[in-house]
């Protein structure tokens, strides 16, 4: 592998290692938050204490988890690499 293609595939890699962290961390707040959000409205209507809220948690953690596996999966599957 030439020195070229070597500085290529090290400037693809830092390009989706960014990419990857800003999807990680946009999926992860957005379901924090939109999970919170919908405990808290549970809370209210059914004037519990903090049930809804923390099963909302419970449930998000999941959830979380499948979404970044199949965006990251298919952000791997784009690579210029994995297509040899």
């Amino acid at each position: 592998m030439t020195k070229k293609a070597q500085e290529e595939l090290l400037e693809n890699f830092k390009q989706k290692r960014i990419k990857a962290f800003f999807i990680i961390l946009g999926v992860t707040v957005s379901v924090i938050l939109l999970s919170i959000l919908i405990g808290y409205v549970i809370d209210t209507i059914f004037h519990t204490e903090y049930y809804g809220i923390i099963i909302a948690l419970i449930v998000s953690f999941p959830l979380v988890q499948l979404i970044l596996f199949k965006t990251l999966k298919g952000l791997c599957k784009k690579s210029p690499s994995s297509q040899k």
